[in-house]
Parts: C-alpha cells; structure tokens; sequence
C-alpha cells in the first residue's frame, strides 16, 4: 500500500477507536461506517469506499497465500493488533462480487466478570468442574468477550489444563494457576472437528469452542462435556430455549432423542448476554441465566423446551432470570430506557408485566 493509502486507513481505523466505536465497515460505493451504541453511522469527513482502496488495505493486512485462500473460500477471518496497542477482529468477505471489510475492536486486556457487569448468580459458574456451559447471543453481544472472562477466571482461581479452540483467536489468555493451550482453527490446528479429537484423548480440564455451528463437532463437544471436561461454547442464539433447539436441529430426526440425552446428562448453564443502549449513552448488559436442574432436564428430554421460559420465571431463588426480567430492572434502576427495554424484546407482554411490578 502506498504511503497515501496507509495514512488514510490509519486514520479512519483511529477515528472510529477514538469514536469508541465497537465496530467499522468500509465496503465499495459508501464512506466507511461505524457503530456507536449500536447505530450505524458515516464518517462523513472520508471519502467513498473504492475496491481499489480495499485491495490495497488487503496488500498490507494478508500474506499471499492468506490473499490466494480468501480468492478461494471468499471469506478469511482473522485478529490483528494495531500499531502494537489496537486489537480488531476483521472479516473480508464478498458482497456483489466485490471485497468487503468489517473490524469489531477487541479489548486488548480480557475484561474480568465485576467489569462486565454480570449477575451475582454467575458465581456458581465458577463452581462447575464438569458438563456443558452455554454462552449465547447474537453477533456483537460481547458473548466471547463473556466467555473468556469465565476462562479467566478459572484460570485465576484453579489449577486446571484449559484448551481452546477457536477461530480466530480474539482474546490472548495468559498462564496463571492454570495451564492454557489456546489453538487456532487453519493456524494450529487444521479444523474443530480435529481440535476436538484432541481434546476427547488428552488430558484436559476445561475446553472452551468459540462456536458450534454444524452436526458433527456439536456432538463430540457434548460427548466431551458427558465425559468429566467441563465445556463452554458459544452458540449463535437470543435465547436459551433457542440455543437448544438449534444444538439439536442439526441432527436428523431418528439422532435427536439420543442427542436431547446426551445435552440433558451433560448441560450445566445456558447464559444469553444481550446489549442494549445506555441512558447517556454507552451499552448495557442484560442477560437471561438458566442453571439446568430435575424440570429442565427433563424438558430436554421430552423434547418441550417451549416450558423453560416458565421453568426460569419460576426459578429466580436458583439464581435463573429471564431476558425481560433483566430489561425491567435496568429500566427500574434507570439504566436504560423503558422504550430501549421494548425494543429489545419479542415477549412484550411478559416485559410490560414486569416493568409494572
């Protein structure tokens, strides 16, 4: 990339980190966009977006044999540090036959569970020494940013051997009382489904996947969760109900009484983080909390996960919460507003009972 060129990334790549924006999108015929408490919004004082200008970005980011994969699978994912301080996660992709590049910032120090805001509840996490934990949300909840809390710790207060298997890594996890062995799918290790493999025959303790997204490697992390290693994953879902239907629709229907047996032997905790505008601005978390106990086990089973959602609200002296009950009390507590609450709900009549309690 010429000098130009650098300098004018640079700055557009600082202008957003100063906006303390969470994310950055520059794609071919738009000026480069950021998100700012979750809105979209243009940086006005740069120029529209050129392919030849990302290919250029392309030049400096990627190795050529990085360039030949993403002509090739149309998509390279990967984290990259800044000037030494700045850490993103950036996705290039394709759109309308021409490149595309997204930047979610990272925290470059992992962020600890008082930081994040979390429930008192969150405490019997660190209780766990086996079975399955599931961290959820959408793209851009701070899920993994979640994830790697809990990893850490653990890390601080056990002596265990933990391994990750991520794509990419987001997150570098130093050695404390525990062991960490953090390995990268297409750099250390060829795939998860190899990844796991390893896991299922080495000594392990504690297994963190940054996503179980297909059949095949969903079943040897709970095989691994039933076996004694404690697991967490990440799962693409807005609620707990939904991650466990999702788990399951992956297999035919003749595999998933078998699999609602293994995800009812071995689930611990689902937690879906969600994050909502702030009064004032900044971002708030909310968070729906289930600790699998005798009723949830068993819904699993009879394949009624619709009856969990009631199983939560009932539960609150376990420690559970609901979505809704956690967007009332940051209405009560006059974090966010009770339109904001609204907004991020599908249950509305279950909130607006709750936001009249």
């Amino acid at each position: 990339m010429d000098t130009a060129k650098t300098l004018t990334f640079m700055r557009i790549v600082t202008t957003a980190a100063k906006g303390r924006a969470s994310d950055l999108h520059l794609s071919v015929g738009s000026r480069p966009m950021m998100r700012i408490d979750g809105q979209l919004q243009a940086i006005v004082e740069e120029d529209v977006i050129t392919e030849v200008f990302i290919k250029e970005v392309l030049s400096t980011l990627l190795s050529v044999k990085e360039l030949e994969n993403l002509e090739k699978n149309r998509e390279h994912i990967f984290t990259h540090v800044f000037e030494g301080k700045l850490r993103a996660k950036i996705n290039i992709y394709y759109q309308e036959g021409m490149l595309a590049l997204s930047l979610r910032f990272l925290d470059v120090r992992v962020k600890t569970f008082r930081e994040l805001d979390v429930p008192q509840s969150f405490s019997r996490l660190l209780e766990l020494k086996r079975g399955l934990v599931i961290i959820g949300g959408e793209y851009g909840s701070g899920r993994t940013t979640l994830a790697v809390a809990l990893l850490e710790e653990i890390n601080r207060q056990r002596a265990e051997h933990i391994v990750t298997i991520e794509s990419p890594i987001e997150y570098d996890l130093g050695a404390n009382k525990s062991i960490i062995d953090q390995r990268e799918v297409g750099q250390d290790v060829a795939s998860f489904k190899e990844g796991l493999a390893y896991v299922q025959h080495g000594d392990v303790d504690v297994l963190f996947v940054s996503g179980l997204t297909e059949k095949e490697t969903t079943l040897q992390a709970l095989e691994i969760a039933n076996g004694g290693i404690l697991t967490i994953a990440i799962v693409d879902a807005e609620s707990s109900v939904r991650a466990l239907e999702k788990l399951v629709t992956f297999f035919e229907e003749f595999e998933q009484q078998h699999v609602r047996g293994l995800l009812s032997d071995s689930l611990e905790a689902i937690v879906i983080q969600r994050l909502v505008p702030k009064l004032g601005g900044g971002m708030a978390p909310a968070h729906e909390v289930l600790y699998a106990n005798d009723a949830v086990r068993s819904m699993v089973v009879a394949n009624r996960f619709s009856q969990i959602d009631t199983i939560i609200a009932a539960s609150k002296t376990e420690g559970m919460v609901g979505m809704e009950q956690s967007l009332a009390n940051l209405v009560h507590s006059g974090i966010i507003s009770t339109e904001t609450a609204r907004q991020s709900t599908a249950h509305h009549e279950v909130l607006e009972r709750l936001l009249s309690a």
